[in-house]
């Protein structure tokens, strides 16, 4: 778990009852099926919600790029976003904070109330400890800085659906 030591001692102990809590990406056996006996790997499927157009296509561009990625949908809100994860049971959510309608954190808490299963991957540009506290609060995986210089938001969504917890590095208030 990268970064870890730089959080606050809230957020570690956030992130480490959400790990003990028996989160059950570790491993997700779900990504693999079997044909004739062969195991074969599916590529993980991503949900993105997004209200700004341009960053959404350039999101899907980044994650379709990566053969283990498969980008199944797209939604401007949250509460577009909440309907498309009922409607398409993705692997993980990559979910930005600030949007109209229903912002992604109250996104997040229903997603996970009807299916504790999906990893939920936020990105913004907000790097204030209280929000990303409420994130964590409400069940995410992660939570991903749009602006960091090292962001490589594949790794990111495969550390995600994997039980990882993805942290900010890049807050200088951690």
């Amino acid at each position: 778990m990268q970064c870890q030591a730089q959080m606050g001692a809230s957020s570690r102990a956030a992130v480490k009852d959400r790990n003990s809590a028996g989160s059950s990406g570790a491993g997700r056996p779900v990504l693999r099926r079997y044909l004739k006996g062969v195991a074969v790997r599916k590529p993980v499927s991503v949900l993105l919600v997004e209200d700004h157009a341009l960053l959404r296509r350039e999101l899907r561009r980044t994650l379709d790029d990566d053969p283990d990625l498969r980008v199944v949908g797209e939604a401007a809100n949250g509460a577009e976003g909440v309907e498309l994860a009922e409607n398409l049971h993705p692997d993980v959510v990559v979910m930005d904070v600030s949007m109209p309608v229903m912002d992604g954190i109250q996104a997040a808490r229903r997603m996970l109330a009807w299916n504790p299963e999906i990893a939920v991957l936020i990105l913004s540009t907000n790097t204030q400890e209280s929000c990303i506290q409420k994130a964590f609060d409400a069940g995410v995986r992660g939570y991903v800085i749009k602006d960091a210089a090292d962001l490589d938001l594949a790794s990111a969504v495969k550390d995600a659906v994997a039980g990882k917890p993805v942290l900010p590095c890049a807050v200088p208030r951690f």
